[in-house]
Formats: structure tokens, sequence, C-alpha cells
């Protein structure tokens, strides 16, 4: 008998930690769990390794700050492709504190790293940066990125081309970029200021006298499309 309750009660222990999946999204749309993500990462019921999958109609124009290791799921950011023409869309920042983080197919504005092997999938995406804390490499994939990408900007006196000696004193900061798109939509460099880096297969196009990669050094760069829309 008391091996019997020895055995339910592991099994209770077992099932309580089991990954859970939560929705988040507005208070009009019914089922949801959690208004925001902020909102999940207080809650006590949310524990590493959840998965967050945000309604379309998820829109938060809020700093959201994720500390734990979870899953975030959105929607896709071609609003040809879903019903009615609206995506889950975060216009603030998205801050990853927890190592491990996944975020795919999620419409984004600026995303700050402050941890490591986190992860963006399918996403579309502002600006990316590198926090003061990852010592280790995150990762972005198959991303639509029309801002910058890398640690924080260098002065103009500082700057180098991808061609020449680099002059990187900034934080250790790695990222693993691959398959991706980065669009100019503004006169900056693309990928910048990254030691010990991936950068493989993606499609890169800057405006006149900037670089698509520039103060990268250590690093892997294999098999990309640089384009300049002044020689276009």
């Amino acid at each position: 008998m008391k091996k019997a309750l020895l055995t339910f009660a592991l099994l209770g222990a077992v099932a309580s930690t089991q990954a859970k999946s939560w929705k988040i999204g507005p208070n009009s749309v019914t089922g949801m769990d959690f208004v925001s993500i902020n909102a999940a990462m207080s809650s006590s019921n949310v524990n590493p390794g959840d998965t967050l999958y945000l309604d379309q109609y998820y829109s938060d124009n809020v700093k959201q700050v994720v500390n734990k290791k979870v899953v975030i799921i959105g929607t896709g950011y071609d609003t040809s492709l879903i019903d009615e023409g609206v995506v889950a869309t975060l216009t603030d920042s998205l801050t990853l504190w927890a190592d491990g983080i996944e975020v795919k197919s999620v419409k984004l504005n600026n995303v700050k790293f402050y941890a490591d092997e986190c992860t963006l999938d399918r996403c579309y995406a502002n600006d990316i940066r590198i926090g003061t804390v990852p010592k280790g490499m995150n990762h972005i994939y198959s991303c639509y990125i029309i801002g910058q990408v890398g640690n924080q900007v260098l002065a103009s006196s500082s700057i180098t081309s991808i061609s020449g000696a680099t002059t990187n004193t900034y934080v250790n900061a790695q990222l693993d970029i691959q398959n991706c798109l980065l669009f100019y939509s503004s006169a900056q460099n693309r990928i910048t200021n990254l030691t010990k880096s991936i950068i493989n297969n993606n499609t890169i196009i800057v405006g006149s006298s900037y670089y698509q990669i520039i103060n990268v050094d250590n690093s892997q760069i294999t098999n990309n499309i640089l384009y300049n829309t002044s020689s276009l």
C-alpha cells in the first residue's frame, strides 16, 4: 500500500511539472489566459518550458520583458495570409532575460538580448540589439529585419569596414544570423559590432554610403547576397 501511494505521489509530481500552453490576447477575445506577455511572466502558474500563444488581435505598445525560458508563438507578420488581415504585434521592445527563450512568427519592433541561446525564428523586427549580459550565442533564423542588428553603435571615428581592421572593444556580442532578409528602412549600417558570430545565407541591402556588414571580427561569413541601392 505504501509503495502504491509513493508511486501515485511521484506521478503527481511529474504531472505538475509538465509544460503548459497559455493564450495571450485582449479581454475582448474569449478564452484568453493573460492580456499581455508581462502578465504571463508575473504569474506563478507560468513556468519555464511553457508555451505562450499570441492571439492575432494581441497588440501591445508597452515594453515586454521575458524572464522565464518559454516559447512564444505569434501569427506571422504577413497580413495578407491571415484572416481579417490582423496579426499579433508588439510595437514597443521585447527584452529577453532568460536563457533559451524561443520567439516564433511574431511581428516585433525592437528586440534586446540579455541572455544566451535565445532564438528568433520567422519573425519581423526593426532593431535587434545585444545587451551587456550575454556571454554566448543567440540565434536569428529566417527573419525579415528592417533595422540594425548587433551591439551598440560605435562612434563614427571608430568605424571600419568589413575589409579593414576592426576596433571592436565592446561587449562580447555573438549572433548566429542565417537565412534572413535585412532591408534598409533608414540610412544606417545593417550588421554591426559583433565577434565570433555566424552570418550565413542572408540577403543584406543598404543605402548609399553605408555598409552591409561592419566591425565584425573572428566570424564565419558565407553565402550572403550584398546589395547597395546606389548601384541598382
